[in-house]
């Protein structure tokens, strides 16, 4: 090779970086609160609500939309894995003990029951008291509803906004 074609041998050592490591890629952590805009929670909601980032980590962010200024009900708790989300679905799952969606259900529309929600997301699932979890590729969404009116209709709307945006 290297008598007959030796820029080959060169190219190959530069497309490579020359044996040297790949520089680590830097995750990316979005903002939580910006998935959801105000004007939709307020539909959602039924009223104005006032959002707070969580401070985030190196994976995860959070947002809390409260149901007045003095913070003293939380309306939508909203935690975004922005990396890993399969794994923390996995744990939830088992210490939640949440089976899957029936073979062949049909997609959620309108108000939902808790348990697995077919049609939004990846993997999705609802509870009235713990976190509802939707996942989406490697991105998990963990939602606490529990002061959110009509909850059980709001979900899978709710859900699928929060989605539409990354």
């Amino acid at each position: 090779m290297s008598r007959r074609w030796p820029w080959l041998g060169m190219l190959l050592v530069a497309a490579c970086g020359g044996g040297e490591p790949a520089p680590r890629a830097e995750v990316v952590v979005g903002d939580a609160c910006a998935l959801l805009l105000p004007h939709e929670a307020e539909a959602f909601a039924g009223h104005p609500l006032v959002a707070e980032a969580v401070p985030p980590d190196s994976t995860t962010s959070g947002c809390i939309w409260w149901a007045d200024s003095a913070r003293t009900v939380p309306v939508v708790q909203l935690t975004v894995h922005w990396h890993g989300g399969r794994e923390v679905l996995e744990r939830r799952k088992q210490s939640m003990a949440l089976a899957p969606a029936r073979p062949g259900a049909a997609p959620a529309e309108g108000p939902v029951e808790p348990g697995a929600v077919v049609g939004v997301g990846d993997e999705a699932y609802f509870s009235d008291v713990f976190a509802s979890l939707v996942r989406d590729g490697d991105r998990l969404l963990e939602l606490y509803l529990t002061h959110l009116p009509e909850a059980r209709a709001a979900f899978v709307p709710l859900a699928r906004a929060l989605l539409a945006r990354r």
